[in-house]
């Protein structure tokens, strides 16, 4: 909300994520989700997560 005396200016207020129903994918995506605004370090981490679970998901598609 604009004026927000917590939110910085220009701060985006994220949506609630949506559930893909898929409990490792929907995990991290949480995860990456908590690592907002915090060290670029941490972010590319929580990115580089997402990409490892979401490849192994897909991976695991032709298995099942």
């Amino acid at each position: 909300m604009p004026g927000d005396a917590e939110s910085p200016p220009g701060a985006v207020q994220a949506a609630e994520p949506a559930r893909t129903g898929d409990a490792a994918v929907d995990e991290v995506l949480g995860h990456l989700d908590t690592v907002t605004g915090k060290p670029l370090d941490s972010q590319i981490e929580a990115g580089e997560e997402v990409h490892r679970v979401l490849q192994d998901r897909l991976a695991d598609l032709g298995q099942e």
